[in-house]
């Protein structure tokens, strides 16, 4: 009798599971990509070297550098230095110290010597390079070497005491005297110079120092074995290194070529099963899964049980139903058309019919459970279903009776702006605390302007659009021209500007509040779509001229001038210059006593908003 084999699959899992284990360390991908990024002056960063931001899989964990304000960071040794120069033919990256870079009387960040450098394993030591020592010294120093630093002294009160103490600096190899202790240490690269001066040394500070890297050591010293040079490329003055050899290799090559049989075995059990068995239990999950999106009326759960997180999936028949076949068009906008409609058990409601065929239904869908789903705030408008049936994608929300903020501040020919300025103010004030509220538990609205600030049958600004952006193309170029000249910020339409942050709609809000505080003014149709207006009432304001609003108590001027003044604060080019939502809130709910007029955001901006 035969002996019975034992099955290829047990074997076959418990190589790959080995494999794995030996191969993946410290949770680095097996298949690193090689990705070229860019930040700043530095624009060549590829493998090993990655940013925090690269996909998953471009360069090397281990390598890793951050983009900071334009500029490269790397942490090294519990310090933080700015990548000046990567040079991948001589595997040398020059770093320098943040507190060093613009040669200030400032002390290294991070103390750092030569000898410090060799316990990591990512790299090789520096090439080239000193120490600059920093003493601190309790009487002064006669030798030549030794350069009186007085800036330090005059800088800190805990290093001052009178005459008796002075600072020094010394480069490394010279002893230190008894009377001395050495406070910091910076490498920078080997200058052949005698004597230098401290602008000589803060010169050589200020280029930073070089460290060699070596991905092949660093992988040596993970599996527990030595790193010794291989060879030198004398054209390039690169040094190649590899592992200690072992008398693993011919263990290693058994397990690899165990492994292939394995792999190949395990792959033909995969695919009798996939055949027999999970093809036949995908076709049965996606006819159920059929038969349960097609059913009408279905309500959908998208978070955690709460009956405010459930919405409801409407067909596209029923979308044709309510809207009577799109009879009466409430509006256009940059996300698709808004039609009235009427529930069946009663109620209207405004049904936008998103242009975005390509919208896959996954993207939609998460996108609703997301956001749409989990935003329940008095000044945000509430939703109360979808649709996704085919190609078509469509929001349903509850039907605002008095329109947009658009036709009241901007009321067409032959009608008025019936409403006060207080109410006008208290619409200004909802606004902002629905923004708020966006910022805190959701993101960025990205899209704020009149026409999506949408009034109750009380006047409650309610905002819509919300999460629309996150369906859209992500460099705006869908963008209207009205929006990409007045209501969007400069850092969305331009990458010559900042990021886009929570700062974005604050520019947004600041504009649409000089167009409710333009609202009583005269010939204001004329000045308001472009920047004419805000330009104009800068100049009115700065001059201390009155708001050209007839007939108006100061209780009213006043009013204008807050809304105003707040606006051209949240319209500042610099987005650091800009107040935080919370902070406008503040100054529109009048918590400053005084606010102080912003420098013009249409020359320049330094100041600080109010704190």
């Amino acid at each position: 009798m035969k002996n019975k084999q034992p099955s290829p699959l047990p074997t076959a899992l418990f190589h790959i599971f080995f494999f794995l284990s030996a191969m993946e360390t410290k949770g680095r991908p097996l298949n690193q990509q090689i990705c070229s990024s860019s930040c700043g002056e530095i624009t060549n960063i590829t493998y090993p070297f990655r940013l925090t931001t690269d996909p998953v899989g471009c360069g090397d964990v281990d390598y890793e550098i951050s983009c900071k304000r334009n500029r490269a960071l790397l942490e090294f040794n519990s310090g933080n230095y700015y990548v000046k120069k990567i040079s991948y033919d001589q595997r040398i990256v020059r770093l320098l110290d943040v507190n060093l870079s613009d040669r200030r009387c400032s002390l290294p960040s991070k103390s750092l010597s030569i000898d410090e450098l060799f316990f990591d394993s990512r790299y090789r030591g520096m090439l080239l390079n000193t120490d600059v020592s920093f003493l601190r010294c309790s009487k002064k120093i006669s030798d030549p070497d030794y350069r009186e630093v007085p800036c330090l002294a005059g800088n800190s009160s805990s290093f001052f005491y009178a005459h008796y103490w002075n600072f020094r600096i010394v480069t490394l190899g010279d002893p230190v005297p008894e009377f001395c202790s050495v406070i910091s240490k910076a490498p920078v690269v080997y200058e052949d110079v005698k004597n230098p001066s401290y602008e000589t040394i803060q010169r050589m500070l200020a280029s930073g120092f070089d460290l060699l890297w070596s991905v092949e050591c660093r992988d040596c010293a993970e599996i527990g074995r030595g790193c010794v040079l291989d060879s030198i490329d004398t054209d390039k003055t690169l040094s190649i290194f590899k592992c200690e050899s072992s008398g693993e290799e011919n263990y290693l090559l058994h397990l690899v070529l165990a492994l292939l049989t394995s792999i190949i075995y395990l792959i033909f059990g995969l695919m009798l099963i996939g055949r027999y068995i999970i093809a036949p239990l995908v076709v049965f999950v996606f006819l159920i899964h059929q038969y349960r999106t097609l059913r009408k009326g279905k309500y959908v759960n998208l978070g955690k049980p709460n009956e405010k997180n459930q919405l409801r999936r409407y067909s596209y028949e029923d979308i044709l139903a309510m809207t009577d076949h799109f009879r009466e068009k409430l509006g256009q906008g940059m996300f698709g058309s808004v039609y009235k409609g009427q529930l069946p058990g009663g109620g209207s409601v405004a049904v936008k019919i998103l242009d975005d065929h390509n919208l896959s239904a996954e993207e939609f869908i998460n996108g609703i459970s997301s956001t749409i789903s989990k935003i329940h705030h008095p000044n945000l408008v509430p939703f109360v279903g979808f649709c996704i049936e085919g190609s078509n994608r469509a929001l349903v929300h509850e039907y605002m009776t008095n329109g947009s903020l658009d036709e009241v501040i901007f009321p067409k020919r032959g009608k008025i702006n019936s409403l006060t300025w207080e109410k006008l103010d208290g619409i200004a004030l909802g606004v902002a605390r629905g923004i708020e509220y966006l910022h805190v538990h959701y993101h960025n609205h990205l899209d704020i302007k009149p026409e999506n600030i949408l009034l109750d049958k009380n006047f409650v600004p309610r905002i819509s659009d919300i999460g629309l952006t996150k369906f859209t193309s992500k460099n705006y170029g869908f963008l209207s021209r009205e929006a990409r000249t007045k209501y969007m910020a400069p850092e969305v339409l331009s990458r010559n500007f900042s990021g886009v942050s929570e700062k974005s709609d604050v520019y947004s809000f600041g504009m649409l509040l000089l167009d409710i505080a333009a609202g009583g003014r005269r010939n204001v149709r004329e000045m308001t779509r472009d920047l004419e207006l805000p330009s104009w009432v800068y100049d009115a304001l700065s001059e201390g001229r009155d708001s050209e609003v007839e007939n108006v108590s100061d209780f009213v001027e006043e009013i204008v001038r807050k809304l105003c003044i707040v606006g051209f604060w949240c319209i500042q080019i610099k987005v650091s210059d800009r107040p935080s939502i919370a902070e406008v809130v503040e100054m529109l709910e009048g918590k400053f006593e005084h606010l102080p007029i912003p420098p013009n955001p249409f020359l320049s901006s330094s100041p600080s908003p109010p704190a």
